[in-house]
C-alpha cells in the first residue's frame, strides 16, 4: 500500500508548513510552560518539613519526659526479673517496654 499520496496532500494543505513560527509566539508558549512548572507545590515543601521536625520535637520530648515520670511500679528490664514471695511458692515477674509480662511460678515441692 503506498501512502506517497496521503503524505503529499497533507503536506500541502498543512497550514503550518506556509507559516513561519512567530517568536513573540513561542516566547508567550514559554513563558506559559515555565509559570506552569514553577506554580507546582513541590510534594514536601519547607513549610511541612519545618512542622514535621516540630512535630518531631515535640514527640521525643514527651517520651522523654514520660519515661523519666514513669510510675514507681514499673521497672526497667536493665533492672533485671523481680522476686515476689508467696505462701509456698515463688513468682519471678518480667515486664518488658513493649508491655509483654513473663510470670515464672517455682514450687520447691516439685519434682519429677
Amino acid at each position: 500500500m503506498n501512502h506517497d499520496h496521503i503524505r503529499k496532500a497533507l503536506t500541502e494543505w498543512d497550514p503550518a508548513r506556509r507559516e513561519s513560527p512567530d517568536e513573540k509566539m513561542l516566547a508567550e508558549t514559554r513563558r506559559a510552560i515555565l509559570q506552569k512548572h514553577e506554580a507546582r507545590s513541590p510534594v514536601f515543601s519547607r513549610t511541612a518539613a519545618a512542622y514535621a521536625l516540630g512535630a518531631l520535637v515535640v514527640a521525643t520530648s514527651l517520651v522523654g519526659v514520660l519515661v523519666i515520670n514513669r510510675p514507681s511500679g514499673l521497672q526497667s528490664p536493665a533492672a533485671g526479673p523481680t522476686q515476689t514471695p508467696a505462701q509456698e511458692t515463688l513468682q519471678l515477674h518480667y515486664d518488658t517496654p513493649g508491655g509483654t509480662r513473663i510470670v515464672w511460678t517455682i514450687d520447691p515441692n516439685f519434682s519429677l
